[in-house]
């Protein structure tokens, strides 16, 4: 494979992308792409939402995503953010530069941010406004559940419940599709799946993210960040929810809600991406859950997490180099 041609791609997880201790040595040896990142994103937090993300991160004995999620959903999100975007920094500091972000859920607030669209403060107020806007209109008590199968599987398995809630949310890849709704569907679905010899897991949302169930959360969301400034992107940053790359004049805040209660089209966006010329892609945040799609989608292409392993400055050295234009 010729390096010297490839496009490079900066993959942003989105939710459930929580790997307890991820940057802890960093952050404990006063790193300043770590320290200042968390900085900034705990004042912001700490204002609007009244708690840190640091202290629950960085603590001795850090909460598995389990325990996040049933007892600080809010930062298990904030936290996927944070990872990223204090990654993205100590890779550029190496002197990493992708041709192309892509974010996927979530991982589209870092994926803009890391481009220059929001500075770090507003993007985390950004965020936590989605945090509050869907926390006070989602009642359904849902999340998200992965499906072992394609999307045509997950589609007809769907019908087959006929729950009007019930949606395909990811189209991740051929052997992996998501489905959001209430609870009580998706423990229908969950059990059906089993039966069909399909695996079913149950992922670490604290919503039903991607569901026209969250549409009154997208309305109130759009009018919250509203005002948020937004500037030109320094990097491409393609969305595999919109189908295209992001332009200077979007209405950022108008799409980033629309998120809410549309699908992720990951699967297509990577074909996208690999047609193009695309065939190195890193990971930026904690461990692998992006890059080991890729790989399955695309067997030959150069797919990393920096922080997947037990070395993070190897990884990150590693990663840098992938991403260092020749």
């Amino acid at each position: 494979m010729n390096r010297d041609l490839d496009l490079t791609v900066a993959l942003f997880p989105g939710q459930g992308a929580y790997r307890p201790g991820a940057l802890a040595g960093l952050w404990e040896r006063g790193t300043d792409a770590v320290r200042s990142t968390f900085e900034v994103v705990d004042a912001v937090t700490k204002e609007r939402l009244g708690q840190e993300v640091s202290s629950v991160l960085f603590r001795p004995s850090p909460p598995s995503p389990a325990t996040l999620l049933a007892q600080a959903s809010d930062i298990l999100q904030l936290a996927v953010f944070s990872t990223s975007v204090a990654t993205y920094r100590l890779l550029t500091e190496r002197g990493a530069r992708p041709s192309i972000h892509l974010g996927h859920s979530l991982g589209e607030v870092a994926a803009l941010t890391c481009a220059g669209a929001y500075d770090l403060a507003d993007a985390t107020a950004v965020l936590c406004e989605r945090i509050s806007a869907v926390r006070a209109h989602d009642r359904s008590g849902g999340s998200l559940l992965a499906l072992r199968c394609d999307r045509e599987r997950a589609e007809r398995l769907v019908a087959l419940i006929g729950h009007p809630a019930l949606v395909v949310a990811v189209d991740n890849s051929a052997d992996q599709t998501v489905v959001s709704g209430p609870a009580e569907a998706l423990g229908t679905a969950t059990a059906i799946a089993r039966r069909l010899g399909i695996t079913a897991t149950g992922l670490h949302s604290p919503h039903p993210f991607h569901n026209p169930l969250l549409d009154e959360a997208r309305r109130e969301l759009a009018e919250r960040v509203a005002g948020f400034p937004q500037r030109p992107t320094t990097v491409p940053v393609y969305s595999p929810i919109l189908g295209r790359y992001y332009r200077d004049g979007d209405d950022l805040a108008g799409l980033l809600a629309l998120h809410l209660v549309t699908p992720v089209e990951f699967r297509t966006a990577l074909a996208a991406l690999h047609a193009a010329g695309a065939r190195t892609f890193v990971e930026v945040g904690a461990g692998r859950m992006l890059t080991s799609l890729v790989a399955a989608e695309r067997p030959g292409v150069y797919a990393t997490g920096p922080l997947a392993g037990r070395d993070e400055e190897a990884g990150l050295a590693a990663a840098a180099g992938a991403l260092t234009p020749r």
